[in-house]
């Protein structure tokens, strides 16, 4: 029941639907005939399994590489919808390149991949969402968009005491996270009189 198949190559002109008002320019579409029997039912698209390998100018450190590669990267992936004219259409320099480099070295390193087919239309920053949860890791925008994947980071400490400040002086102030930034912040009070927390 099941059934393999090496070295598809997708070619063609554009393709269009004209039900749908869709243009597939910019993507490859294989396109296979099933004979439908007993144990083909349901939704079909589910039960097709494809791992390909795109091609696509890999990520360098200030810029895509000049080379059409086959690649699985996730952050060539990434880099790509975010850029390309059927994704997000963002200019080359709103990507931080020196980061998404950096990564991608580390997730090749780890061997982590991405081989991923979407099913259905989904928006640019879910798209890169799918690809980054493949390396452990999530779309980033501080200013220039990156990645950052999810690993120990240390974690800061400061105590204050009443040396520290003046009576009604205490303010917090926001800032946006950066790549390091913890998730979270935790606070504890004791109290100076009974010494408890």
């Amino acid at each position: 029941n099941k059934c393999y198949m090496g070295q598809v190559r997708g070619f063609g002109p554009p393709h269009s639907d004209s039900n749908y008002g869709s243009d597939f320019s910019g993507l490859t579409l294989l396109e296979m005939k099933i004979r439908a029997s007993s144990n083909l039912s349901g939704r079909v698209a589910d039960k097709i399994n494809v791992i390909g390998t795109r091609k696509l100018y890999p990520v360098t450190d200030c810029e895509f590489s000049d080379t059409l590669t086959p690649t699985s990267s996730i952050v060539d992936a990434i880099a790509y919808i975010v850029t390309s004219e059927n994704g997000g259409n963002q200019d080359p320099g709103f990507l931080n390149w020196a980061d998404l480099y950096a990564l991608r070295q580390e997730l090749q390193a780890s061997e982590y991949y991405f081989c991923h087919r979407f099913q259905t239309r989904s928006s640019v920053m879910e798209a890169c969402a799918t690809a980054a949860r493949c390396g452990k890791a999530m779309p980033f925008v501080p200013g220039a968009f990156t990645v950052v994947q999810d690993r120990l980071q240390p974690t800061p400490t400061k105590k204050f005491t009443v040396d520290d400040y003046s009576e009604g002086t205490f303010s917090i102030t926001h800032n946006f996270r950066s790549p390091d930034a913890p998730t979270c912040v935790e606070i504890h009070c004791i109290d100076s009189d009974t010494w408890s927390e």
